[in-house]
This record gives structure tokens, sequence and C-alpha cells, in this order.
């Protein structure tokens, strides 16, 4: 099973003639061409040749990348036949570059292009600013590919320099000074076009380079360490928040729920006033005004031999109170009185009726008495 790595997809370059084949002579030639390229790929990390005759002379090639396997290398170039009819269509040149390969055809005559042309590249992210140093740790390990590829047998190399991994590979068919020099072309359009990137990809038309950096064990660690911290704190400042915010929902509602209980006790309020003592004397008054959905009056209160007066009002809300008519009596008045007897406990309870008045109001509330 192919590595998924190897075979995906990094570019395509596809010319923009269209290849002119109304005796589908060049159709063959191409297939044959490409059948002959994936037969060989289980063999061989690169490998060149050409199809067909006079005019119609296809060359095309493959190169794997200098670490893979045959059977990796064959895996990886054995996927780009299929694609390149979606990929490109009938073009007179094409070039499909793999993650862990590269395919490249074009017609004889087709025009070149430099051995450094830049083809694609890819920029990392940029570097951290405590980050001190990059640039010449990354341009110490730059020399390494320069050196390595060139004494290199299958011109590729790769290594590390202080938390930098580089690669580095140029055409099986180059020369080594001319691998040298392109691979330096490379390195300056790494620095000239993604700058401080902590990470890179540069391929040019005879040979790529790719850096990337990585954190230490240590320091990639403590920094993952310091990361789920931060997450912790800020899951339980959340957590607080969240809280803080039901507790606030809670008080509005109960302080909204006592403004309905008091407004719906402002209906009918009951309330004892002292008033001045009267030696052995109890005034009981009762003032009431209601409407016509009141179903009963308030209750009296209790008799109690305190010595004292006591009022009990019950009275509605300005503005649910009407205006009497007919100047009625606004109550009635009944005072009571208790006179004790000197040789007797008995107490004689008189009762006399001071004042009877009958109190109409818009509620219609109506009470008599009688001796």
């Amino acid at each position: 099973m192919p590595d998924a790595d190897n075979t995906n997809l990094v570019f395509k370059g596809c010319a923009d003639q269209k290849l002119q084949d109304p005796s589908e002579i060049f159709s063959r030639n191409l297939k044959y061409l490409l059948d002959s390229l994936v037969s060989r790929s289980g063999k061989k990390a690169f490998f060149t040749t050409t199809s067909g005759d006079g005019q119609n002379v296809i060359m095309g090639l493959y190169q794997c990348r200098g670490d893979l396997s045959n059977t990796a290398c064959y895996d990886c170039v054995s996927k780009i036949p299929g694609m390149l009819e979606n990929l490109c269509g009938k073009v007179e040149a094409s070039h499909v570059q793999l993650t862990g390969c590269y395919l490249r055809y074009e017609i004889v005559g087709f025009k070149q292009v430099p051995e450094t042309q830049l083809l694609y590249k890819v920029c990392g992210s940029k570097k951290d600013s405590y980050d001190d140093g990059f640039e010449e740790r990354r341009d110490s390990a730059f020399g390494m590919v320069d050196s390595g590829v060139k004494n290199s047998g299958n011109l590729f190399y790769t290594g590390s320099y202080q938390s930098l991994y580089v690669l580095g590979q140029c055409e099986g068919d180059l020369a080594k000074n001319d691998c040298g020099d392109c691979v330096k072309s490379a390195e300056d359009q790494a620095k000239a076009e993604c700058g401080d990137s902590v990470s890179a990809q540069i391929y040019l038309h005879k040979c790529f380079i790719s850096y990337s950096f990585y954190y230490p064990k240590g320091r990639g660690s403590s920094s993952a360490g310091s990361l789920g911290q931060q997450e912790t704190e800020r899951t339980v400042a959340l957590a607080v928040g969240g809280f803080a915010a039901l507790g606030f929902l809670i008080a509005c509602l109960l302080f909204f729920k006592s403004l309905l209980k008091k407004k719906g006790s402002e209906m009918w309020d009951t309330s004892y006033i002292p008033v001045p003592t009267i030696p052995k004397t109890r005034v009981f008054l009762h003032a009431g005004f209601g409407n016509q959905k009141a179903k009963k009056p308030p209750k009296m209160i209790p008799r109690i031999d305190t010595g004292q007066i006591s009022i009990l009002f019950s009275i509605r809300r300005p503005s649910q109170v009407h205006h009497r008519k007919n100047n009625a009596a606004p109550a009635q008045c009944i005072l009571k009185q208790n006179h004790s007897t000197k040789n007797s406990r008995k107490v004689k309870l008189l009762e006399a009726e001071t004042l009877e008045a009958e109190a109409h109001a818009t509620s219609g509330f109506k009470r008599k008495e009688r001796i």
C-alpha cells in the first residue's frame, strides 16, 4: 500500500499548447512512454527515455526522492499517469510533482526553460519573535546541503542542524557542480521569497530544497505544558463566569417575585397603629373601602384588653379608591367599655351603639349592627 504522504499532489505544470494529434500518433507514443517510466520506477530512483521517431518524438523522465525505497518509488510514480488526463488533458508538455516523486514529459522542440527557473514555492509561518539567531542557523544548514548534494552519489542530501531539518536534491542527470549551483540558487530563492518563515519548499526546474524548524523535546513539552495551563485557566474562568451569571439571574428572578408579592399585598393592607392610652377603655375603629370585586371584608382583630386604643385600617391603594357619594359616613364606630367592680371579678359588659350609619361607596360595601 503506497504511503499517502508520498503520493499527495504538490503542484502541476501544464503547457498552454494543446497536442495536435489527428492521427493519434502522439497519444500512442505518450502511452508507451508512460508505461516505460512506470515499469522502471520499481528499479531505479531516476530514469529518462524517449518514445517515437522523427517529429513525433516525446521525451520523458521521473525522479523519486532519494530516501524512498524502490517499492515506495514505484507506488508514487505509478499514480501520475492516471492523474495527467484530469490535471492537464492532452498538452505538449506537463510536469506533475507529488510529495515523493515527480514526472515530466514534453514533445521534441518544446521551448526549454532555465535549470534554475522557479516553478513552485511553499512558505510556512513566521518565526517567533523570541527565536533569535534563526537566520544564522538556517544559513548554516543551507551550507550543509550545498556540500551534501555534491558529495553524495545520487545528488540527494538530508540532515538537521540545531533543530532545523533540511533536504536537497538535484535531477539525476546534472553534473555535481551544476547541482551545487542549482541548490545555491534555490537557497537564495528561499531567503528572498520566504524570509523568516520557519519552513519552506522551493522547487526549481532541475532541483529543489526544503527546510523546517522543529522544537526540541524539552522545549516542545514545556511549550505544550504552558499551552495546556493557559487552556485550563481559560476553562476555569469561563466556569466561574457562568456561575456568576447564573447567580445574578436567580437574584433578578427573586427580586421580581418579591415585587409581585408586594404589589398583591398592597391591594388590601392591614396594620396596627398604637395611639395614646385611655385607661380601661377600648375603642375598635374599622374603616374599609372596597370595590365590587371584593368578596369579603377584612377580618377583625381579636379583642385584647391592653388598656390601649388599637385602630385597624384597611386601605386600598390611592389609584383604586373611589370617591364616596352623598357624603355618607365613612365607617361605623362601636364603643365598647368594660367596668370593673371592686368586690367581684365579674365584668359587666355594657354595649352601647354610639353610631349607626351606612357607608356607601362605589364598591357597594354595606354593613349594619344593632344593640
